[in-house]
């Protein structure tokens, strides 16, 4: 792979006033020899000729030659049907030949580390060892990140000085965006596996001017490095696309800087429609196996086809995408999602919409708050949303952790209260029900299986007693509010 040259690719090396003539570019050459007319030649070396043998020569005895010519007019009467350079001197002659070795003597070495790196990949801790080797061998600083700029491993960034793009990344385990090497000879490669970017390898020339080896060497050190994270998906996350690392950094507040965040999605060219919403789906430990995730994984993709989705700290996050703050998903689509997470045993935490990608942490915890009060209210529904359905329940969780939640009890509903615990009736629960159903006799009637009549006399006896105002909305949410609080209160004492 690394032992020979192209002819073609020796001709950055010959003086303008040789002569040229190269009729098989892809002829390669091994070795660099004296011509000898009494053996054969062979078809990858390149044959330095006296101009006699030449002349004498049989047409494409030699495949390869470099001839000295005595005067201008010889030179113009050596032809060949191969590859020939004509040189007017020895001079000339020497430095060709001796550029040729140096380019065989780095493919060999090129050889030899691609055999190392080969060696290292498949190793422990393959990513780590295949940068040591590259400063062992070049002595200049690297880092490696994976797509969203996330350092995966760096060496020699002991010796570097006075560079605030690397300090931070040692310090914070991400690179900046702006992150540009200061010397124009430094590197940065892109790597890519199967047509996806995984990483990045920055190289930077604190020690002096990379010559061609060390570019090309740095070059098969990326391309070992993208082919180990490519086939190390499972570590790194990397068999999903650079996006859903984007994001599993947001989540993991890795990346926290608004600014940052928002020039790597402008980088990365993630356009994302106005409205996004987190949705964290619980998974049941009993399938947790990777087998059950990785197909449930599947038919969720299947369902939101268009939008990002990671697993992330025992759970599914779902970064999901849409035109506009109402719209979550159509009729038909909600059902088949609550089907699909009814057939894993899996319940699903919907955040309120918002629109930038740095308020993703932010949405995340609203989601996470929705399955811890979930579980602490013992709710059963497979999809809940916070905006509409679990927002007062966090104002009063948090509420709790400083105030009395007595402090917001409506006072008819402590009357109620109290008057129930005493004589064993249930005017509280029927208070809650007509001020959830919007003050409608009919259909509170409906729901507690009443009759009219005996509703309307319950909710006319309430009123009488507590002085509550039924045309008055304020009263009625604050009665609907209190129902809230009371199932937190009775969540938290039984905690």
């Amino acid at each position: 792979m690394f032992t020979k040259v192209k002819f073609s690719e020796i001709r950055c090396i010959v003086p303008d006033d040789a002569k040229w003539v190269c009729n098989n570019p892809d002829a390669e050459v091994l070795s660099v020899r004296e011509y000898d007319s009494s053996s054969k030649a062979a078809q990858d070396c390149l044959y330095i000729c006296n101009y006699s043998d030449f002349l004498n020569a049989p047409a494409k005895a030699i495949p390869n030659a470099i001839v000295v010519a005595p005067d201008a007019d010889s030179m113009k009467q050596l032809k060949s049907k191969a590859n020939l350079i004509v040189v007017p001197d020895k001079d000339a002659l020497y430095r060709i030949t001796t550029g040729v070795l140096t380019q065989l003597s780095a493919l060999a070495r090129l050889g030899s580390a691609s055999y190392t790196l080969q060696s290292l990949s498949i190793g422990r801790a393959p990513l780590d060892n295949i940068l040591k080797y590259a400063y062992q061998q070049i002595k200049l600083p690297a880092m490696l990140t994976d797509a969203s700029l996330m350092v995966i491993s760096h060496v020699g960034t002991d010796e570097i000085e006075d560079n605030k793009n690397w300090m931070y990344a040692r310090e914070n385990e991400s690179l900046p965006i702006d992150a540009e090497p200061e010397d124009s000879d430094s590197i940065a490669i892109t790597l890519s596996f199967k047509d996806k970017l995984v990483g990045h390898l920055f190289v930077l020339d604190s020690n002096g001017v990379l010559t061609d080896f060390d570019k090309e060497f740095i070059q098969l050190v990326a391309n070992f490095a993208a082919q180990v994270i490519g086939h190390n998906d499972h570590k790194l996350l990397l068999n999903s696309s650079f996006n859903e690392d984007f994001l599993t950094s947001i989540l993991s507040e890795a990346i926290t800087s608004p600014e940052e965040i928002l020039q790597k999605q402008e980088t990365f060219g993630i356009k994302l429609d106005e409205t996004l919403r987190i949705i964290v789906i619980d998974m049941p430990l009993a399938v947790m196996d990777s087998d059950t995730t990785q197909s449930f994984t599947r038919r969720l993709r299947l369902l939101f086809k268009r939008n990002c989705i990671v697993p992330y700290e025992n759970a599914i996050v779902i970064l999901m995408d849409t035109e506009d703050d109402d719209f979550f998903l159509s009729d038909s689509d909600f059902h088949a999602f609550e089907d699909l997470l009814n057939e894993f045993e899996c319940k699903a935490n919907v955040s309120a919409p918002f629109h930038y990608m740095y308020q993703i942490r932010r949405h995340y915890m609203q989601a996470m708050m929705c399955s811890t009060l979930r579980s602490m209210l013992h709710l059963d529904k497979p999809i809940l949303g916070y905006h509409k359905e679990m927002a007062e329940y966090h104002m009063i969780f948090n509420y709790s952790m400083v105030q009395n939640l007595e402090n917001l009890l409506h006072p008819a509903v402590i009357k109620l209260r109290k008057l129930d615990n005493a004589h064993g009736t249930d005017m509280l629960d029927t208070l809650f029900a007509y001020a959830n159903h919007l003050c409608n006799l009919t259909a509170t009637a409906k729901d507690l299986y009443l009759h009219y009549n005996t509703l309307k006399y319950r909710i006319d006896k309430i009123a009488s007693l507590t002085n509550v105002d039924f045309d008055n909305s304020a009263d009625v949410h604050r009665i609907v509010l209190s129902q809230r609080v009371i199932e937190i209160e009775e969540a938290l004492n039984g905690m």
